[in-house]
């Protein structure tokens, strides 16, 4: 990559041309530091470059805005009671849910002599490195809400004015985690002592007012009052029931299913044999790490992999594993686009601060960035389900 002539070679301006050009792309780097969600995001175009707010807002119909129907032949309406018999009520059919951005921070530190030769290029690969080290920190958060990739598990919120908006025992907010979006405000929201929460909102809108707004949950191992080891074939129709519990129509429809990397294993072991051999072989050739069942991809997550007691939403504190029903139709991943005004890239990296300033204690420069970024659900929260009390496999 060629500097233009106009600009001069000093750091700042390097980091300025370097931060644009990298931040421009945000699905490439998604596809290289994002392992399994974020790239799935991508590939499905739910990923978007979006204006700054300090919201993102979406419309949730929740009641028919029409009234009384009534059928009659062309022209002859004799036969209807009460003569046309149309009411003349009306309903409240529309709320928002809101979904607060999110900022982050971080400073980028490198040497204050530059290697030999093209320093662009230098420059832009520190970037790409960094910000790949960043979605592979996005991604963790999205699935476990924490930065540890599973050992710490979060329920966090979508709204600073919801009551699950964040754990007040972690350092700072943090966007929305998928155990958040299944737990917070329903009627299983995982705390033993408030174990029913539908009347707290999530997104600004309660299960109490707007039913729709739950997500489903099921329990694989019916009857069991405590989290017991699930078998395969229960462990399948349970999916399957789920599958059908989550499907209302075409956009509010699971189609992604989200679990460890042993549940995956014990699942694929028992269904492989009912694989075709076309179907085994293309899953030998170009190494696929799923399947299909019910219609939904079954995806498996390292991260996803340790039990913890998050994961037991019944309230009863028993240390379960997790199995995500996602609808990719309605997650959304909302990045702010604002280039760094050097150059007419609309990169998601901004500078709060201007130069380029030493460390204190060392020869090293650095250079502060931010980004906001949010997730969101514009096709409702119905359609997601989770599966509970699955403490291991049988």
């Amino acid at each position: 990559m060629a500097l233009p002539y106009s600009y001069s070679r000093n750091v700042d301006t390097l980091f300025a041309i370097a931060a644009d050009t990298i931040s421009g792309d945000p699905i490439n780097l998604i596809n290289e530091g994002g392992e399994k969600l974020l790239p799935e995001l991508a590939a499905k175009g739910r990923v978007f470059m979006v204006n700054d707010a300090k919201q993102v807002s979406h419309p949730v119909l929740h009641a028919d805005g029409g009234g009384v129907s009534r059928d009659y032949l062309p022209g002859v309406i004799t036969g209807v009671t009460g003569g046309h018999a149309l009411d003349n009520v009306a309903a409240e059919i529309l709320s928002h849910a809101k979904f607060d951005m999110i900022a982050g921070s971080r400073n980028i530190s490198f040497p204050q002599d530059m290697p030999d030769g093209n320093q662009l290029d230098y420059m832009v690969n520190l970037l790409r490195s960094s910000t790949i080290s960043l979605f592979n920190r996005e991604e963790s958060l999205l699935v476990t809400g924490a930065t540890d990739g599973g050992t710490t598990v979060l329920a966090n919120g979508c709204m600073t004015a919801d009551d699950s908006f964040y754990d007040a025992d972690i350092d700072g907010v943090r966007p929305l985690s998928i155990l958040g979006l299944i737990a917070a405000g329903t009627s299983a929201s995982g705390d033993d002592g408030d174990l029913n929460t539908t009347n707290e909102s999530w997104g600004g809108l309660k299960v109490d007012d707007v039913a729709q707004w739950a997500p489903q949950h099921i329990i694989p191992t019916t009857g069991a009052a405590d989290a017991e080891p699930v078998t395969t074939a229960a462990l399948e129709a349970a999916i399957q029931k789920a599958v059908l519990q989550c499907t209302f129509n075409g956009v509010e429809a699971p189609d992604t299913i989200l679990m460890g990397t042993d549940l995956y294993e014990h699942m694929l072991s028992a269904y492989r044999g009912r694989l075709s051999p076309i179907h085994l072989m293309e899953d030998s050739a170009h190494g696929t790490e799923f399947f299909m069942i019910a219609g939904c991809k079954v995806i498996r997550h390292r991260m996803l992999n340790a039990t913890d007691n998050a994961y037991d939403l019944r309230g009863d504190d028993d240390a379960c594993l997790p199995v995500y029903l996602l609808n990719l139709k309605s997650l959304r991943m909302n990045i702010v686009s604002q280039d760094m005004n050097i150059t007419d890239g609309q990169g998601f990296l901004s500078s709060p601060i201007d130069g380029v300033f030493p460390h204190p204690t060392s020869t090293n420069l650095f250079k502060r960035v931010g980004w906001k970024r949010c997730y969101s659900l514009d096709n409702g929260r119905r359609s997601f389900g989770y599966l509970d009390g699955i403490k291991g496999t049988a």
